[in-house]
């Protein structure tokens, strides 16, 4: 006894030595690991395999001798210890022996910095279930076997064939028949390919009951989304999935005298000693198969898929040269709202307009995501005269006509009258004028003392440098005009070009509205922000529409350009950041605010 004492001491004191060693970057390492090596032959097991840093190219095992219930669900994680980050991800399957006996799981490959790494074998032995008892049956299932079949997850949607843009709800659902005592963080679905809105759910679990296949569950929502699709094709709404601690009942030994004691004993109906065990819930991934969209669609279609109404109109109708006016377009209705673009508008050549500043009030309930988005363009207009901006145009997709709708303004009639700053000869004039009396105020005039060089004054104006300076003045004053001018037009007609050089500055004002957000402790809608922006930037630097944007294609667009890997990595964590945080109850001032800075850190090393 002593001598077990002795070397659990001296065990700790060399772990506590070995934790006061400085920390340094580690190897990459890439391991498998199971939920258990032994497992019964109708028993679900996990496998996961880890890597403990950044990789690509993960190429998983055969699984030939089991059934691949899910998988590869794929998770990262990032971890900030004494300022250094440190990064993680796994690749998990959930599988089911096809047969009894000693099976070997091979090994998984992923590329990391240029070298494969392999994961080591793994034996499973698989029992015959017939070795043990059940109540019904005559077999025993495992405690984990028990408690897949009496607690998980159901991923509900209204549709799983929709239209691209066209939003879809989808409801998780807690299914129980036992005690929870409690329910950690939820590690939420990584939504690739799909834009979502959350709709309210109460902080309280409410129960209610459903009966499946005769069975009767205790049944929650714990959350509810709306989800919009960005691409066609088959796209995976991946598992919802959370750590529960459940209170469940450990069998007694059955009495060889009572015929009923194997049934009462039972851990679901109240026998044995109560016992609490940590079950990990999850629901099981679902295929969403998005139909593309009609392919005759009109040039002022941007991907608004619904139901919508617009209005535009001018603030007023007459002003003055180089007098700001405001163009208000209004888009009413039922969709995809948020991810209107602006509308483009095409101007005269001496009407100069700005990014225009969007307004939205939009409500997301059981109805859909409803209401207005405002587009206000500020316009100036640089010279007097009459000028017609012609009607401007949007179209989206009715989804109950199966057709595109077109939407036209009126023709718009500015009428513009001469500006203070258009009398250019008066104003320099009357500075001349203000000068000479500002010298003639002056009594006294200091004589300059220093040698001055007195050159001869050409009392021949004709033929002189200045002369023919002046004559070609108006010359290169003209072409120079003609050259801004259609430099104008194409910057005009050239949104997307545009949008691509100033996506910079629309990324900084988006990241505006999330520190106005951190500022009012409304971390949501800040990440919210943060992911827009992030998204945005990369739809506008690489001219990408962004309903057709998603990781793959924008990492592949930022290889191109010759983007540092590291900072592709941290702009994608950066975006995973923002969807898991948006959704995590324990978000903090503090990381909102480390991911806002890191965002504008990571455009800014793009940009150079």
């Amino acid at each position: 006894m002593i001598r077990k004492l002795f070397q659990f001491i001296i065990i700790n004191l060399l772990l506590v030595g070995f934790c006061s060693i400085p920390s340094i970057a580690q190897e990459p390492a890439f391991t498998a690991n199971v939920s258990s090596n032994t497992v019964a032959l109708e028993e679900q097991f996990q496998v996961s395999f880890s890597l403990n840093s950044s990789g690509k190219n993960f190429q998983g095992p055969s699984f030939e001798d089991f059934m691949v219930l899910s998988g590869p669900n794929q998770s990262q994680s990032m971890q900030f210890v004494n300022g250094n980050m440190s990064q993680s991800i796994s690749y998990t399957y959930y599988l089911q022996p096809k047969n009894s006996g000693t099976f070997k799981i091979g090994s998984a490959s992923i590329l990391v910095n240029g070298k494969t790494l392999k994961t080591n074998p793994i034996n499973i032995t698989v029992s015959k279930s017939g070795n043990n008892k059940n109540s019904s049956n005559g077999k025993e299932e495992s405690l984990q076997a028990q408690l897949s079949k009496n607690i998980f997850i159901k991923a509900v949607v209204n549709k799983t064939n929709p239209f691209r843009g066209e939003g879809i709800y989808i409801t998780y659902k807690l299914y129980t028949r036992v005690d929870i005592v409690d329910l950690g963080n939820m590690k939420m679905p990584t939504l690739d390919g799909f834009w979502s809105q959350d709709l309210e759910t109460s902080k309280e679990l409410k129960l209610h009951l459903e009966t499946i296949e005769g069975v009767q569950y205790n049944v929650a929502d714990i959350k509810k989304s709306i989800l919009f699709p960005q691409r066609s094709g088959s796209l995976t709404l991946d598992k919802m999935e959370t750590e529960a601690v459940v209170r469940v009942r450990t069998q007694r030994k059955a009495r060889s005298n009572d015929p009923f004691a194997d049934f009462f004993d039972d851990p679901f109906f109240g026998g044995g000693n109560v016992q609490d065990v940590k079950y990990t819930v999850s629901s099981s991934p679902i295929k969403i198969n998005v139909k593309a969209l009609p392919e005759n669609a009109p040039v002022s279609f941007s991907g608004a898929v619904g139901n919508f109404s617009m209005q535009a109109f001018l603030d007023k109708k007459t002003t003055k040269a180089n007098e700001p006016i405001t163009l208000k377009v209004k888009i009413t209705g039922n969709g995809n709202l948020k991810l209107i673009d602006p509308i483009a508008l095409q101007l005269p050549p001496d009407i100069e307009s700005y990014e225009p500043k969007i307004n939205d009030n939009i409500s997301v309930s059981n109805d859909g995501v409803k209401g207005t988005r405002t587009f206000e363009y500020l316009l100036i207009p640089r010279r007097e005269g009459q000028f017609k901006i012609t009607p401007l145009e949007f179209s989206y997709f009715d989804l109950i006509k199966k057709t595109y709708i077109n939407l036209s303004s009126e023709e718009f009639i500015l009428n513009v009258t001469k500006g203070i700053a258009e009398s250019s000869s008066s104003l320099s004039s009357s500075a001349i004028d203000k000068s000479d009396l500002a010298l003639l105020g002056k009594d006294i005039r200091f004589i300059q003392t220093n040698s001055t060089n007195i050159k001869k004054k050409n009392q021949n104006f004709f033929g002189s440098g200045l002369f023919y300076t002046l004559s070609i003045l108006p010359l290169i004053v003209f072409i120079g005009f003609i050259v801004f001018n259609k430099k104008q037009e194409q910057e005009a007609s050239d949104l997307i070009g545009t949008k691509s050089k100033k996506a910079t500055k629309i990324a900084k004002n988006r990241l505006s509205i999330a520190a106005k957000s951190i500022k009012q402790n409304n971390y949501e809608k800040a990440y919210e922000e943060i992911s827009k922006a992030l998204w945005g930037y990369i739809s506008d630097k690489y001219k990408i529409p962004l309903a057709e944007l998603n990781k793959e294609q924008a990492i592949a667009s930022l290889l191109k350009g010759n983007i540092k890997q590291e900072n592709i990595d941290e702009l994608i964590s950066l975006i995973d950041t923002c969807e898991f945080a948006r959704y995590a109850p324990s978000s903090s001032i503090a990381n909102a605010k480390e991911t806002y800075q890191k965002s504008i850190e990571v455009i800014s090393k793009i940009e150079q």
